[in-house]
């Protein structure tokens, strides 16, 4: 049992959210792990796709920010030659990190990527919890042959 936790909010990409219970979705019967080991390929491929598909949102976010900094770096520079200015590296940095679409695009790329690392974990779990069935099939297996 996961202690303090609360229904998690994952968003795998954008307008895709899911309530989890992680305590439910790790847990296991140890009376019936037939029913385990039966849910647990499943429930790897699932939680493995949601990763996948949330990394892949994370990168395409990614790829919008530097194409959005790129453009206007390349706007700032024609509006400093223009200008006349002479406006350094620095500044149009910081014209770059106050620009609204930018500091949007960077928010969002905060949540994809820890929504990516809170599935990245959940997955982490799910292959811990496979170890474990192995090895409790093992001890029951063992626990079997000496009761003969």
């Amino acid at each position: 049992m996961i202690p303090d936790t609360e229904m998690l909010k994952i968003r795998v990409k954008a307008g895709k959210e899911y309530d989890i219970d992680l305590n439910e979705v790790l847990s296991m019967n140890e009376s019936n792990l037939n029913k385990a080991y039966m849910e647990q390929s499943p429930l790897f491929a699932w939680w493995s796709s949601a990763r996948a598909i949330a990394g892949k949102y994370a990168e395409q976010l990614r790829k919008k920010l530097n194409l959005r900094r790129s453009q206007l770096m390349k706007d700032l520079r024609k509006e400093s030659d223009e200008k006349l200015a002479k406006w350094t590296l620095s500044d149009i940095e910081a014209r770059i990190l106050l620009d609204e679409e930018y500091s949007l695009l960077a928010d969002k790329i905060i949540e994809a990527e820890y929504n990516f690392n809170l599935l990245n974990s959940v997955c982490t779990a799910l292959e811990h919890r496979k170890e474990m069935l192995i090895s409790l099939g093992a001890q029951i297996r063992s626990e079997h042959r000496q009761l003969g």
